[in-house]
C-alpha cells in the first residue's frame, strides 16, 4: 500500500524517477519492508540506469534533513538488500480505524505513467489517492488543494500541463475536468476513473520470491 506519509513524501520530495522507484520499491517488498530486487533488475524494473539507479540509491539512504532515509541497509547474508522506510512494513502495522492508503494500482506501472513529468504523477497519484479512500471512481477537489499560495505544488499552468499531460496518455484510464460548486461557485477539479479501475491492482509478490529463493 502507499501509506499517507509515503504519498506525503511523493507529492513533494522527488523527481520523476525516484517517484518511480520508490512504487517499484513499495511492490517488491517483503512483510518486513526489505525489497527483494537486485540493483539490475530494480533497474530494468523503474526504467533507468544502474548508475543512475545508485545515485537515486545514495540519496534515500542519506539523511536529509528533518525527513527520514527513504532506504535502510540490509545485510542479508553476503548481500546488501534495502528496507523501505516510509510507512508500515506490513499489515501489523497498519491501523484500519485511523491510516489512509491507496493501493497500487496497475497504471502506476506502465509506460504511459512513467513518460509522465512530475507534475503529472503527483496530480495522478492525489486523485488515485482519494479514489482509493472513498473507494469511488469519481473524486473531486477544491481548487485551492492545487493552487492555494505561492508555495504550492503546482501554479495554474503547471496544473493545465498536467491535466493535458494525463489525457494524452492515460486519457483512457481517467478524465480530469473543471466544474464548480452549485451553490459557492468555488471552482473544483473532478477525476472521472474509467469503470473497474478501482480493482485493478498490484499485489506484492517478494515474500514468494524470497521463500523461493531460501528454499
Amino acid at each position: 500500500m502507499i501509506y499517507e506519509e509515503t504519498y506525503q513524501y511523493l507529492l513533494r520530495n522527488v523527481s520523476s524517477t525516484e517517484f518511480d522507484t520508490c512504487l517499484y520499491a513499495l511492490l517488491h517488498s517483503d512483510w518486513d519492508g526489505v525489497i527483494q530486487s537486485p540493483l539490475h533488475m530494480m533497474a530494468r524494473g523503474v526504467g533507468t540506469t544502474e548508475k543512475y539507479l545508485r545515485q537515486i540509491i545514495n540519496k534515500f539512504t542519506s539523511p536529509q534533513g528533518s525527513l527520514k532515509k527513504v532506504f535502510v541497509p540490509v545485510h542479508q547474508g553476503e548481500d546488501i538488500f534495502y528496507k523501505f522506510n516510509l510507512g508500515p512494513a506490513s499489515n501489523l502495522g497498519y491501523n484500519r480505524k485511523t491510516d489512509h492508503y491507496c493501493k497500487k494500482y496497475r497504471f502506476f506501472y506502465s509506460d504511459a505513467f512513467k513518460t509522465l513529468t512530475i507534475h503529472g504523477k503527483r496530480l495522478l497519484l492525489m486523485g488515485a489517492f482519494r479514489m482509493s479512500v472513498l473507494k469511488s471512481e469519481e473524486v473531486l477537489f477544491d481548487y485551492n488543494e492545487f493552487v492555494p499560495d505561492s508555495s504550492s505544488l503546482f501554479t495554474r499552468q503547471r496544473l493545465l500541463d498536467a491535466v493535458d499531460a494525463i489525457h494524452d496518455a492515460l486519457g483512457d484510464l481517467v478524465t480530469i475536468s473543471f466544474a464548480s460548486r452549485a451553490f459557492s461557485k468555488k471552482e473544483v477539479l473532478v477525476f472521472t476513473f474509467t469503470e473497474g479501475v478501482l480493482g485493478q491492482y498490484k499485489e506484492n509478490r517478494a515474500e514468494r520470491t524470497l521463500l523461493r529463493r531460501t528454499i
